[in-house]
This record gives C-alpha cells, structure tokens and sequence, in this order.
C-alpha cells in the first residue's frame, strides 16, 4: 500500500516536472500582446503564476537539500549572492526586485531538472519550443497579429514573440534538440521530422538573426562530433579543414574578402554591418557608465536603465540592452559580478567538454555565443538561462559524481 502510495506520488511529481519545463519556453517567449493587443497584464501574471509553481514543486521535491545545493555550487552560489546583495545600492528597488524573483525562479528550475532523465527532459523542452514555432508559422501564415516586423530595411519575422532574435532562439534550440533526440535513440517518422525541421529553417530563415545562423551551425555540428565515433569524426574534420586552407590560401583574394563579406551580411543598403548594427555606438557609452561605478555597478536589472537614459537615435529608438552579456553584468553587478558570470559560462563549458556532453557542450556554446552581440543571459533572466543553469548543475553533478 506504502510502495503504491510513493509511486503515485512520483508520477505526480514526473508529471509535474515535465509541464514545468514545458511550459518554460512559452511563459519567457510568448508576447500576447502580438494578438491581443493592451495584454500586458497577461503576461506578468502567467509568469507570476508560473514562478510559484516552480517554488511549490521545489518545495515538494527537495525541501531543504535544494537550499544547500543552490548555495555551495560555488560561482554561481557567488552569483546569486551579489544579485541579492545588490538590492542595497540598486537604482530602482521593485525592479531589481521582480528581476531576483525570476533568477531564482530559474534556478529552481535549473536544479529540478537534475530530477529528470535526459530523454525526459529534451521531449519536454522541445515541446514548449515547438509551440513557439508552430504558432509563429500560424500566425504569420494567416496574417494573425503583428507577426511581421521593418528592421534594418527589411521585413523580419517575430511571430507571437517579443522580436525575431527571440523565435530564432527557440527555433535554433529546437533543431538541437530534435538532433541530440535522434542520437539517444528517440524513433521519429522521417516525413514528419523532415517537415518541423523545414519549419525550424523556415522561421531562422523569415527572422534573419545572423547571431543564431552562427550558433545553430556550430552547435549542430558540436551535437554530431560528439555524439558518437570522436575520434573518427575528428580525424575527417582535420582533414577537411586542412583542404579549406589549402584552397583559401591559393585562390582568395583577401584584400576583397572583407568587402564581399560584408556586403553579403548586410540586410540592406541601411544595415551598417560594420558596427554591427549600431551596437558599437551602445558599446562605448556601457563602457563610459561602467567605468562610473566599476564595483558595484547600478544593480542587478538596473543596468538597462542607465543604458535607455543615455542612448537614443536620431530617429527616437533606444534600448534597454548593452547587446554584449559582459558589458550588462557589468552594468548591473560591477566587473566583479561579470567576472563571476563569465565564469560559470566558461566553467559548464569546460566541464561539458571534460564529460563529452554533446547536448551540454552546444547549450553552452549557444548561451556564450549570443552573448557576444545580446545580454544573453546578464540581467532579468529569460530563455536562454534555463539552457545555462541547467548545463552548469549537470555538468557540476556529474563531476562531483566522478571524484
């Protein structure tokens, strides 16, 4: 009766694991106010809701040992503590405030999928992505909302999301899902895998996030190596590589190189590729704020503030963004904090890598390469933080498991 009781129990649990993770992808990505307009308050609730669900099921599973895990898994121990810390000398108090509720939500998050098998979690992850996805493709299809936005003289997709680098991501990590999910074996009708992934390029496609087309081939390409045969995998890929040399070194021509390159990358005759889409310009006043407060920075989520009152352009845009994770963790928590950032991004990487984790290795490198040109996963955390969190505890787990 006892062991029917338990087992009920942690199907429950499962159960409920699984709809959280699900549901991750959707409560960060999904903007309703794309198709119903004045819905902003939607939004906050059904991440307000979803963060105490995420609270109540740690409660459940882990109690206090949670607790203790969170605050001796060394750097990011340090980093939750200088968040919090931060309180004290933020520039806006409940937004620095929200902010830490959601990085702890996400941490919990990031914890209790260590409760999961791999196989568990990748379905369940994939899903809530997908639906971005499918709904996106939806909406644009029939015209539903604004799903179409003008940038850089071009139209982008953005879908049901908040812009179109945000549907790229989710498309971008569906597509390493689905590969990871062939190599542990998951069986999949070829027609209809053959179909989402259409989708998937589709969507990257129609948002034209340059950032993502990056990540996602170098993290596809991360899934395959080191997924089975290394070492034979290698041995082609040096081969390969030392016949593309052979070839740049004899027939490119290197002084037009870098003017066809970027005027391959341009979306349009307004696109400044060279600064990167004007995230040069926010780049050098970051660094002048940084430099005004270098320690302690303005407090965790406050950074975007102080970037928005000193940045605007000629025609009236600003942002809230520095579009590089090292100059907004900066921003927030001083060079200090960023140092700390770096390094757990640097140290779930390497650990990765150390362990052969093909899924982990390309989350990290995901994270890690958004943050050259986003805040990635510096400030209020959002999607991509589930994807470092989550590869940081596995990969510590898994070497504390080894010594």
């Amino acid at each position: 009766m006892i062991m029917s009781a338990n087992s009920g129990l942690e199907r429950y649990r499962s159960l409920a694991l699984h709809w959280l993770v699900l549901l991750f992808p959707i409560v960060q990505l999904l903007d309703v106010t794309r198709i119903l307009p004045g819905a902003e308050v939607v939004s906050s609730l059904s991440k307000a809701f979803y963060s105490f669900g995420v609270v109540f099921v740690f409660v459940l599973l882990f109690r206090g040992k949670g607790v203790r895990f969170l605050l001796t898994s060394g750097s990011y121990s340090v980093y939750l503590i200088l968040s919090f810390l931060s309180l004290l000398w933020c520039v806006e108090y409940p937004r620095t405030l929200l902010a830490l509720a959601g990085l702890l939500s996400v941490s919990i998050l990031g914890l209790l999928c260590l409760r999961m098998d791999r196989l568990s979690f990748c379905r369940a992850l994939l899903i809530g992505c997908d639906f971005i996805v499918v709904a996106s493709t939806v909406a644009y299809l029939l015209g539903i909302g604004e799903s179409v936005l003008f940038l850089q003289g071009v139209e982008r997709l953005t879908g049901v999301t908040y812009g179109p680098h945000a549907l790229a991501r989710a498309a971008g990590v569906s597509l390493m899902l689905r590969l990871s999910l062939l190599y542990l074996g998951n069986k999949t009708n070829l027609f209809r895998l053959f179909f989402v992934i259409l989708c998937y390029c589709f969507v990257i496609y129609k948002t034209d996030s340059r950032q993502v087309y990056a990540a996602v081939l170098l993290c596809l390409f991360i899934i395959w190596l080191f997924s089975a045969n290394l070492y034979k995998k290698l041995q082609s890929v040096y081969v390969a590589m030392l016949f593309v040399l052979i070839l740049m070194f004899v027939f490119v021509d290197y002084s037009a190189l870098f003017e066809h390159l970027t005027e391959a990358m341009a979306r349009s005759e307004s696109d400044s590729v060279t600064t990167l889409t004007g995230r040069t310009d926010i780049w050098e006043i970051a660094l002048q704020k940084i430099l005004e407060s270098p320690v302690l920075g303005y407090g965790f989520h406050n950074g975007g503030l102080i970037i928005s009152s000193e940045f605007e352009t000629d025609y009236g845009w600003t942002t809230e963004s520095a579009h590089n994770v090292f100059l907004q963790a900066s921003l927030d928590l001083g060079l200090l904090g960023a140092f700390v950032l770096i390094v757990i991004m640097v140290r779930a990487l390497y650990l990765s890598l150390i362990q052969r984790d093909a899924l982990m290795i390309a989350f990290s490198l995901f994270v890690i390469i958004m943050g050259l040109v986003e805040r990635s996963v510096a400030g209020a955390p959002g999607f991509l933080n589930l994807l470092l969190v989550y590869s940081f505890f596995h990969a510590s787990m898994c070497q504390f498991k080894i010594k």
